[in-house]
């Protein structure tokens, strides 16, 4: 028999018989792990495909592909276990229960048994709506975090920048890259930053514009006991020196940029580039000529670049100087540049070195 919910207050005189009621019939913390476990396994196992689970979509009626439903049943006595492919680039929405409500965009994994809900979460919006005072028990997961709730509404967005957190209502247990426990309630936010190499390298690819210190805080972690054989390696230095390039930051330019040509530099030109320049800054020929050199015997240097390279050599080697002034004239566009170069040329005809 269904028993209407009313808004009379119950009596003292059932208090215990309440209460004793509710301690029998809560889920145990060892019954919990029990279905857990029968989640992860079933994750792994090979099971019956059944019909996929009907999506509510909002506004798009295109997306009614957006969730598939794999059914593993099991003993009769125990939950039927429901895996749920959560994938649409369009907001949609997904009953997971009659007290769990999933929307989302992006891409993800549901696993349910009974009042249990393990969630995998790899990229997008996921926004979760829990009825309170229901028993259940659900997880977040992603590579940077996991999420754990009972009764409430909360968000999990994953991006670039990391696992970001939002609490619309009750409260979270938040747990960044095995660490923590962190406790969000109404109103709270809190991102976990990705925890490999290139996730970082991710992360500060997306704050350098806006906020460059942050986004060498990432690069700096990203580097934090990483080898020098990294793919990683090279790519996060250069990065570091192109931000300190914009900030004109010449010495941290420098370095970073001498850092990534240190290794098998994927962005070998660039670098050079940015160790070229700031070198002649810093230390004149002194320290730019061997970039200098780099990127014309590769032929990647500019006409300004030749130029430079020109007057770094001229005292030592007058022969290859004209040469670089030469080839400098022949790629130079701006008139005033060409100029320039020309009257050097002239000036080193009729024997001036000035």
């Amino acid at each position: 028999m269904m028993i209407k919910q009313t808004d009379i207050p119950l009596g003292q005189d059932f208090a215990f018989e309440l209460e004793q009621f509710h301690s029998e019939t809560r889920a145990r913390p060892e019954e919990l792990a029990a279905v857990r476990h029968r989640l992860r396994a079933a994750r792994t196992a090979q099971a019956q495909q059944r019909p996929p689970l009907r999506l509510l979509s909002i506004g798009i009626a295109s997306m009614m592909a957006a969730a598939g439903l794999l059914m593993v049943m099991t003993r009769s006595s125990e939950p039927v276990i429901q895996q749920i492919a959560l994938s649409s680039e369009q907001w949609s929405e997904v009953a997971a229960s009659d007290d769990v409500l999933l929307s989302f965009s992006g891409q993800g994994d549901l696993q349910s048994a009974g009042t249990v809900h393990d969630i995998g979460w790899r990229t997008g919006r996921l926004n979760v709506s829990v009825t309170p005072d229901q028993d259940i028990s659900l997880t977040v997961s992603t590579p940077e975090a996991q999420v754990s709730v009972v009764g409430t509404v909360f968000e999990v967005r994953r991006d670039a920048l990391g696992t970001t957190v939002s609490v619309a209502r009750g409260k979270v247990e938040v747990l960044c890259n095995n660490q923590g426990p962190l406790y969000l309630t109404s109103e709270q936010t809190h991102t976990c930053l990705p925890t490999t190499a290139l996730g970082l390298l991710n992360r500060a690819l997306d704050l350098k514009a806006d906020d460059p210190d942050a986004a060498l805080e990432a690069i700096a972690m990203g580097l934090e006991g990483l080898d020098e054989t990294s793919n990683d390696y090279d790519d996060l230095h250069y990065w570091a020196a192109d931000i300190h390039h914009g900030a004109e930051r010449s010495k941290e330019a420098l370095q970073s940029a001498q850092a990534a040509l240190s290794a098998d530099a994927t962005y070998a030109s660039e670098a050079s580039r940015i160790a070229a320049m700031h070198g002649m800054v810093l230390g004149g020929c002194g320290l730019s000529a061997a970039h200098l050199s780099w990127l014309a015997d590769n032929d990647e240097a500019t006409a300004e670049e030749l130029a430079l390279l020109a007057q770094c050599t001229i005292d030592s080697d007058p022969t290859t100087a004209r040469q670089l002034l030469e080839a400098a004239e022949a790629q130079a566009t701006a008139p005033g540049l060409k100029e320039k170069i020309r009257q050097r040329l002239d000036r080193m005809a009729s024997g001036a070195s000035q």
